[in-house]
């Protein structure tokens, strides 16, 4: 089953969210199938799937080598940060 439509199946959806630096990230009940990539950078409004297993939503643009699964992007960021991360 793909990412997004094993996330859609289970809305609504509880999850435990943590703040790193410049994302949110929220640890998944079970590992998702992955196609991971690394495209070498992350811009704000990034969703992605890390290890399989966790979700993180980015508020920032940043160069980046990790490899993770692309699961979506929000597209208006203007106030993304200070929605997520309660930082203004």
């Amino acid at each position: 089953m793909k990412p997004i439509r094993w996330c859609s199946a289970r809305k609504p959806c509880r999850l435990s969210e943590h703040r790193l630096d410049n994302e949110k990230h929220a640890p998944l009940p079970q590992s998702l199938p992955r196609s991971n990539s690394c495209p070498g950078f992350v811009e704000a409004g990034d969703v992605m799937l890390w290890q399989g297993d966790t979700i993180v939503v980015f508020y920032e643009r940043f160069d980046s080598a990790y490899s993770d699964t692309s699961l979506g992007k929000i597209c208006e960021t203007e106030k993304l940060k200070a929605a997520v991360s309660n930082v203004r």
